[in-house]
């Protein structure tokens, strides 16, 4: 990174951070596009840009195109489904950081074909690579998809209702992703800690409800991702407990393993 350029954007966060409602919004918005710019340049820049952007939280919300982008590219790049590189772990934490606003972009991005465009570059040009060249894996398209489902899990707790209405009014196709980023509130964040928020435990009986009808999906996918969901969710979703039992001595092997699973972490 150059000097001037350093000094540049260290100008724009500092005017950012304590200017406040001073700073015109258009001015706001020039900075924050100035540092999504540096999300297509080098690593370097890159990395120096994330860290930026989250310390900007929802300010930051007119990076989410670029972030978008850099969240693909990086999964297309990725050897292994999870664990990904540096970049798109703090891709998808940034765009964690900037709040509820990332939900409808990365909500288009679940009901949109794989062959759509994701996000876009700060000139404006779609960044999607073409998923039906014969050099991309299968399962590309759903690593995406994963990795997005992974920024609303990282969202405040109190996104829920917002998530589980998305759940009810999408597609059966688009429900796997929705499923497991609502499931995750239920999750300790760390050994020791409680499995779900009690702001949010009131949900649960809604989501638990959701997620027993779509046990009996069509799409085996979702299927799948239900019953993950419940596990994630624990003990509040013990009144699933039956008919994950009747799954998990079903024939779907996929199924069966996900209800056991599930039933270990709800039935305690």
């Amino acid at each position: 990174m150059s000097r001037k350029h350093a000094w540049v954007m260290t100008a724009a966060l500092t005017a950012l951070s304590f200017a406040g409602p001073k700073m015109s919004a258009q001015s706001e918005k020039a900075a924050v596009l100035a540092l999504a710019r540096d999300l297509e340049s080098n690593t370097y820049r890159r990395t120096d840009a994330l860290n930026q952007l989250r310390e900007l939280g929802r300010n930051a919300a007119p990076a989410i195109p670029s972030l978008l982008c850099l969240v693909e590219m990086n999964v297309e790049a990725t050897a292994v489904p999870h664990g990904g590189n540096l970049d798109l772990r703090e891709a998808t934490e940034t765009l964690s950081t900037i709040g509820p606003q990332i939900i409808p972009p990365i909500l288009e991005v679940f009901s949109a074909p794989c062959s759509s465009p994701v996000g876009k570059t700060v000139a404006g040009r779609p960044c999607r690579l073409r998923l039906r060249d014969e050099t991309m894996r299968p399962e590309y398209c759903g690593m995406v998809r994963s990795w997005l489902a992974g920024a609303l899990a990282g969202l405040d707790s109190s996104v829920v209702p917002d998530l589980l209405a998305a759940y009810r009014s999408s597609s059966s196709r688009h429900r796997p992703w929705l499923a497991r980023a609502i499931g995750s509130f239920g999750e300790p964040a760390s050994p020791g800690m409680p499995r779900a928020p009690s702001d949010i435990e009131h949900n649960w009986s809604s989501a638990v409800q959701l997620f027993m009808t779509d046990l009996r999906a069509d799409d085996p996918e979702l299927r799948v991702a239900c019953a993950d969901a419940l596990g994630s969710i624990g003990p509040p979703a013990r009144e699933a407990a039956p008919v994950l039992r009747l799954l998990a001595a079903g024939d779907d092997r996929q199924l069966r393993v996900a209800a056991q699973l599930a039933l270990k972490k709800i039935i305690r």
